[in-house]
């Protein structure tokens, strides 16, 4: 049902969409700091997990709806820098 209505909310096979997408995903890869910075405080944000499952759920949209490849190497370092402030992390 989400899905669909992705694909009915957002046209991605426009170029003007598409051309959207690029520059949230290159910006967006310019923020992500290694400390995790954006996660802040679990006080202030209620926790990582939350926020990180969110941009999951954009970054692979991004990949899979827009085919922006550079979603994935944004997933990565966003990955990296959450683990620390997740339960158990490290």
């Amino acid at each position: 049902m989400a899905l669909r209505t992705v694909e009915i909310c957002c046209d991605y096979r426009d170029l003007r969409t598409r051309a959207k997408v690029e520059r949230l995903v290159s910006a967006f890869a310019q923020t992500i700091e290694p400390d995790g910075k954006i996660f802040g405080d679990p006080q202030i944000t209620g926790g990582a997990a939350y926020l990180y499952d969110k941009l999951v759920c954009g970054l692979m949209d991004a990949h899979q709806f827009a085919d922006q490849r550079k979603a994935l190497d944004a997933l990565t370092h966003t990955t990296k820098s959450v683990l620390r402030h997740l339960p158990g992390g490290r």
